[in-house]
């Protein structure tokens, strides 16, 4: 976890060699100056600790015994300082060992130093190429056995799916976690805990599915994923949750809005303002009167109601021209003008036509007067 150093060196061959004094510090030394011994190894290997500390009157120690193998010490695990602090990970420390013999004597300056970095393997990650899962969320079914999972889907050419993890305690490493389901591609993942694992393998108290669970979703590029993740909490199944399909904000918390991006903001914003202005034109079209010919026109022009009296009138109509002095004169004018005399007949002699059909027929016409056409003889 980068808190420690392993040391090792090759042991000495002085006969009267009593102990071993490890200096550690964040700064370059080749002399011990005031620095006080930050752990102590015995000829034999052994750190044994006592809760003093390096600044006390007792012997301070890794309290594990080291590897001793022939003419060397190793792995010796330095966890302080000389001045007593912890090491901590991505410091560069500079470490140096020194021999005591039994009467206390020890070269302390002109010293063979070597430095070294602690490394937290646990933030070594493979997946950080990968883009972190954000939009997470899990709820219960009606029935708490399975789980449904959902999330935002990345737009990272390098994603091919998605891993879920699931574990009934809080985890940052995806590692930690007892459940690992299959790829999934899409955003949406249905899981289940069960059956809960037995006895033999595992603690059943912490696998109760009314306690407290948590589920991970991580990108997966086909070879690695993310291992460092901030898990959610599985929520109880509620009426109107995701899984029932229809979301139902109970609290009117408005997180949809946090959902829009600014253009889609001023979209919205620019339909409201113009649905606003159509609406005040309708309502004000409907309230201007509507305009009526009629009630501007003059008493001249207005229509009969019922008959043609002027009483069917809202204004009776005042003759114009005197008919006693102009139209009654002219009419006795012309009733006391005398008829034309009728044209004279022309008389045509009866004696004449007789003649005249005579020769018309070559035969002999009967002068009778009383039977010109001779109509006794053809009866």
């Amino acid at each position: 976890s980068g808190d420690a150093l392993l040391v090792s060196f090759e042991e000495s061959d002085a006969s009267d060699l009593d102990q071993y004094e490890i200096y550690a510090d964040t700064i370059p030394f080749t002399d011990v100056g005031s620095r006080t011994a930050a752990m102590i190894v015995e000829r034999d290997g052994s750190t044994i600790f006592q809760p003093g500390g390096p600044n006390s009157n007792g012997r301070p120690g890794g309290g594990r015994q080291a590897d001793v193998s022939e003419g060397s010490i190793q792995d010796i695990v330095l966890t302080r300082l000389s001045n007593g602090q912890n090491i901590q990970p991505g410091t560069m420390i500079w470490v140096a060992v020194v021999p005591i013999d039994s009467s206390g004597n020890a070269w302390t300056s002109e010293l063979n130093v070597a430095t070294a970095t602690p490394i937290d393997d646990s933030q070594t990650d493979p997946g950080l190429h990968l883009p972190e899962i954000s939009g997470i969320s899990a709820s219960w079914n009606e029935d708490r056995d399975e789980i449904t999972v959902e999330w935002t889907q990345s737009n990272d050419p390098k994603v091919v799916g998605y891993i879920v993890h699931l574990n009934p305690e809080f985890y940052e490493d995806v590692r930690q976690a007892f459940y690992e389901f299959d790829m999934v591609q899409g955003t949406r993942s249905t899981v289940s805990p069960m059956p809960l694992p037995a006895e033999d393998r595992n603690n059943p108290a912490a696998f109760d599915l009314n306690g407290t669970w948590y589920v991970s979703v991580v990108a997966y590029d086909g070879e690695v994923t993310r291992f460092g993740v901030v898990p959610v909490v599985v929520e109880d199944w509620t009426p109107g949750n995701d899984n029932t399909e229809v979301e139902i904000d109970e609290e009117g918390s408005g997180e949809w809005w946090d959902n829009l991006s600014a253009m889609e903001v001023a979209l919205i914003a620019l339909l409201t303002a113009m649905i606003l202005l159509l609406s005040m034109v309708i309502i004000g079209r409907m309230r201007k009167s509507n305009y009526n010919p009629l009630d501007y026109a003059t008493p001249n022009w207005e229509l009969q109601n019922e008959d043609w009296s002027d009483d069917s009138y809202a204004t009776p109509m005042a003759p114009e021209v005197d008919f006693g002095e102009t139209l009654m004169p002219a009419a006795d004018s012309i009733r006391s003008t005398s008829m034309p005399a009728p044209a004279p007949q022309n008389n045509v002699p009866m004696d004449d036509l007789e003649s005249l059909a005579g020769d018309l027929l070559d035969a002999p016409m009967n002068t009778k007067s009383d039977d010109p056409f001779n109509l006794d003889d053809l009866l």
